[in-house]
C-alpha cells in the first residue's frame, strides 16, 4: 500500500485526517461535555434562587412571579435572590435570607401582585413559619406590613385583611385599614375570635358593609357561619346577620 507523503517527499503524520464520522463523535462529546456541567440556573429558572425549593407550588409561584416582572419590569425586576424596586430616585431591595444554622431568620420575598391606580406593590414574605406581606407605594417606598392580600372596599378607601387558619402561625386576626392618601394606610379595626375557626373568608357587600364567613368545628364537624362587619357612626362594628344584596 502507497503511504501518503506532505509536500518535499516526507511522510504525513498519522491520524491528521479525520473523516467527517470522527468530527461528529468529537462535536458530539464536546455538546454532552457542556450539558453535564451546565449551572442549575440554566436548566431551571427558579434555581438561581439558592433559598427557593423545589416543589410543584414553589415553580408555579416562580412562575408566576416572571410573568408578572415581564409585565411591570420598568420598575421592578429580580437579580438572583434579590427583588429590586424602583420608587422614586432609590432603589428598595428585598433579599431572600436562608441560613440552615438559623433556621428562624428564613425569609423568601415574592412579588405578588400592583394595584396600579394605588401604585401600591404587593411582596409575599414567606418565613420559617408563617407568612406575611407588605404593601409598598412605588413614588415614595412607603412600606406597609400587612397580615394578608388586601381586599378592597368597592371606592378603594378601606381594605380588609383576613389571616385565620394558618396553623397556628399567623395571627390569626382580621383588620381593617383606611387609606388617607395615596402612600398612607392607617389600621383602624382589628379583631381576634374568642373561638377556634378553622377558616374564613370575606367580601364587601358595599363600601361600609362587610360579609365573613368563619367555618369552626362543631360536634366533630366544620360548620361554616356567617356574620358581617358594618361601619357605623361611632366606628366598625360586629353585627349578627349578615346583610344581605339585591
Amino acid at each position: 500500500m502507497t503511504q501518503s507523503r506532505e509536500r518535499g517527499g516526507r511522510p504525513a503524520p498519522e491520524g491528521r485526517a479525520k473523516s467527517p464520522a470522527a468530527r461528529g463523535y468529537v462535536v458530539f462529546l464536546l455538546a454532552l461535555f457542556a450539558v453535564l456541567n451546565a449551572s442549575p440556573a440554566a436548566t431551571n429558572p427558579g434555581d438561581e434562587r439558592k433559598c427557593l425549593g423545589t416543589t410543584e407550588a414553589m415553580l408555579r409561584q416562580a412562575a408566576a412571579e416572571r410573568a408578572l416582572l415581564a409585565k411591570h419590569g420598568a420598575f421592578i425586576k429580580r437579580v438572583g435572590a434579590t427583588l429590586e424596586l424602583t420608587a422614586g430616585n432609590k432603589v428598595l431591595k428585598f433579599e431572600d435570607t436562608c441560613d440552615e444554622l438559623r433556621e428562624d431568620d428564613r425569609v423568601l420575598y415574592h412579588f405578588v401582585d400592583y394595584f396600579g391606580d394605588l401604585d401600591q406593590i404587593l411582596i409575599q414574605e414567606d418565613y420559617y413559619e408563617g407568612r406575611g406581606y407588605s404593601l409598598v407605594e412605588r413614588k415614595n417606598g412607603v412600606r406597609q406590613k400587612i397580615d394578608a392580600p388586601p381586599i378592597f372596599s368597592p371606592n378603594r378607601a378601606h381594605f380588609l385583611t383576613v389571616d385565620i387558619g394558618e396553623n397556628g402561625y399567623g395571627p390569626n386576626r382580621l383588620q381593617i385599614w383606611r387609606r388617607h392618601s395615596q402612600d398612607w394606610f392607617q389600621l383602624v379595626w382589628s379583631f381576634r375570635p374568642y373561638e377556634s375557626w378553622t377558616s374564613a373568608s370575606a367580601k364587601w357587600l358595599d363600601d361600609r358593609t362587610i360579609n365573613v364567613t368563619k367555618r369552626v368545628e362543631a360536634k366533630s364537624q366544620s360548620v361554616d357561619r356567617r356574620f358581617s362587619i358594618r361601619l357605623e357612626p361611632d366606628g366598625w362594628r360586629i353585627v349578627d346577620e349578615p346583610r344581605r344584596g339585591k
